[in-house]
């Protein structure tokens, strides 16, 4: 079950990830200023850090509601 909770959630997130970095280097790419590659690794970095930054509020939100 828990299984279940932590695919859902991780693809949610990365949907999500994906669609804003999507805006952000988009132009970029498409334009050829910066190469799809070095986006993704740069993308990739940040929503990770913003997941566990982001992660942790929201653990400790949900933590005291269950309780």
């Amino acid at each position: 079950m828990i299984f279940i909770f932590l695919t859902s959630g991780l693809f949610l997130g990365w949907s999500l990830g994906a669609n804003d970095a999507a805006n952000v280097f988009g132009t970029a790419v498409g334009t050829r200023m910066i190469r799809f590659k070095t986006a993704a690794i740069i993308a990739s970095i940040f929503v990770v850090i913003g997941a566990v930054i982001g992660g942790a509020g929201a653990t400790h939100t949900l933590g005291n509601w269950v309780r």
